[in-house]
């Protein structure tokens, strides 16, 4: 039985961007998708530009927001298909040929869960450059894999039942709700499975990028709320291993 893939896109104001993203889903040879765009009142031309690509959108919202994420629940909630994934409208699915392989991994493995696939980061805004980001590609059973190897959302392909066993996104976090999403699904005994496909071209130029600052805070604290007291010191040992390793090249000193 063929696998259906939730394709959910937030935007506000993404005129210069959109076509790039709905474009890229609509190019896909897999067939079963559902495509749901949820805008956050738009005052610019994206909702206009989204209708000249009705015909190929399940559900298209527009309306006001509290924010990414709780746009990103709002698709959540729509969602029917058994796989959901969020591309940003400043960002783009790799090939054509991305959900083709990724759906070939669910049906093959149906005891998984969630996906992740590689990522190219852009680094330039509206460049056609992309720099390629080959992370870790192990299985994350435990918080210290993440901790040590955390990765974007763009990367992740997960099935629908993780957001009932887990909840949605907490929306405090404006920043890092999908940072606390998959602490919280890790720590409940689900693996993370990897394929050595590229499936997105992100922005790396993003909100969490511009508030770098509230997203360390953040990410202590949601560190210390979802995980065990030795998880916690291990991220902040790690962290300040981090950064030591990095002040020598941060001095000019090589």
């Amino acid at each position: 039985m063929s696998i259906t893939i939730t394709i959910i896109t937030v935007c506000k104001n993404s005129e210069e961007q959109i076509r790039s993203a709905v474009d890229s889903v609509i190019a896909q040879k897999y067939p079963y998708i559902e495509y749901i765009v949820i805008d956050g009142g738009s005052v610019d031309s994206t909702l206009s530009i989204l209708q000249e690509y009705k015909r190929y959108i399940t559900r298209l919202i527009s309306e006001p927001d509290q924010g990414i994420y709780d746009a990103m629940n709002k698709g959540v909630a729509l969602a029917t298909g058994e796989i959901i994934y969020f591309l940003n409208s400043d960002d783009r699915l790799y090939s054509d040929t991305v959900l083709s392989a990724v759906a070939a991994k669910f049906q093959t493995s149906p005891d998984v869960e969630a996906v992740y696939g590689q990522v190219e980061g852009q680094s330039i805004p509206l460049s056609s450059e992309f720099d390629f980001k080959r992370g870790f590609q192990g299985e994350y059973s435990e918080p210290t894999d993440f901790l040590e190897n955390m990765f974007c959302h763009q990367r992740l392909f997960v099935r629908r039942g993780l957001f009932t066993k887990v909840g949605s996104f907490n929306i405090k976090y404006l920043i890092n709700a999908d940072f606390d999403w998959i602490l919280r699904v890790i720590s409940t005994g689900v693996s993370f499975h990897s394929i050595d496909v590229p499936v997105a071209c992100y922005h790396c130029g993003g909100a969490s990028s511009a508030h770098s600052r509230v997203t360390r805070g953040d990410k202590l604290s949601i560190v210390w709320r979802n995980c065990s007291l030795f998880h916690f010191f291990y991220y902040c040992s790690y962290r300040l291993w981090r950064k030591i390793k990095c002040l020598p090249l941060k001095l000019g000193i090589r």
